[in-house]
């Protein structure tokens, strides 16, 4: 059986569309499977059900996280804090940023820019209401773009503290940078990225067989070489915490399609960018 496939990826930002990347892909290379991931699911119309093999050695809460089965668990992502290295008494909570000490200290994305950003406004909205934001304006912090740019600012010394990215900041820490994390006692915001097969597929079954890829050690392994949080049960995680031992929050993919807007245009006009 031939089983050597070519895989044409495309990357898009948080708030970009998924459909214009598939479109791309297919004017290019025209590839025989389609097999797509995003942060959240929007439309699991377009998508065909399907239970991968291996799925159970995904931790029990990402099992069924449709109950339909047309998408699964295809990343694990967390929004945390990050902070320059040596920092004195960094703060443990979200709450602590809105403490005096951290103004014109803290660095932040966009939610307009980031769907990582994006996930973590809605949360934090959720948790403390908006106020926590018009109180957290008051601190003066650094509005980036993507929440990439908070690993930037700390490693830089601009900035000293901000909501960012575990992978990216935990990668960034290997390479020698003065950069830390911290799970926030009041939760880290999950991210969980989806993947699933398209329903109009011309080769469903190339994409269900990469599909069952994702749930492979091996795939966890490579995961965790590039510091993302294993799906793998079997493989350790590359901050040390197995994700069963976290405190995390995660949003309904439902909400996100309505409430993100909302949250961008209050962030605007709450921040001025």
């Amino acid at each position: 059986m031939n089983t050597n496939y070519k895989i044409a990826l495309a990357v898009v930002a948080g708030a970009a569309l998924g459909a214009a990347a598939v479109q791309g892909l297919h004017a290019q290379v025209k590839p025989k499977a389609y097999l797509v991931t995003e942060s959240e699911v929007i439309d699991a119309a377009a998508l065909a059900a399907y239970v991968p093999a291996g799925i159970n050695n995904v931790p029990k809460t990402f099992q069924n996280i449709d109950p339909d089965q047309t998408y699964h668990v295809g990343a694990l992502g967390l929004v945390l804090i990050n902070y320059r290295a040596k920092l004195q008494n960094p703060p443990q909570k979200w709450t602590d940023f809105l403490e005096p000490q951290w103004k014109e200290k803290i660095t932040l994305g966009h939610p307009g820019f980031s769907g990582y950003v994006g996930n973590w406004v809605i949360a934090i909205s959720d948790k403390y209401g908006w106020d926590y934001f018009a109180r957290l304006a008051k601190n003066k912090p650094k509005i980036a773009k993507s929440i990439f740019d908070t690993v930037t600012d700390i490693v830089s010394g601009e900035r000293l503290v901000g909501a960012g990215p575990d992978h990216n900041s935990l990668e960034s820490k290997a390479k020698g940078n003065p950069i830390e994390i911290q799970f926030p006692t009041d939760d880290s915001v999950l991210i969980v990225s989806p993947v699933a097969v398209m329903k109009d597929a011309p080769h469903p079954n190339a994409a269900r067989l990469f599909k069952n890829f994702f749930y492979s050690r091996e795939y966890s392994v490579t995961m965790a070489t590039s510091f993302n949080y294993p799906l793998h049960t079997g493989v350790s995680a590359p901050s040390g915490i197995a994700l069963e031992k976290l405190k995390w929050y995660r949003n309904k993919a439902q909400r996100l399609e309505k409430e993100i807007p909302q949250a961008i245009a209050r962030w605007r006009e709450t921040f001025g960018v």
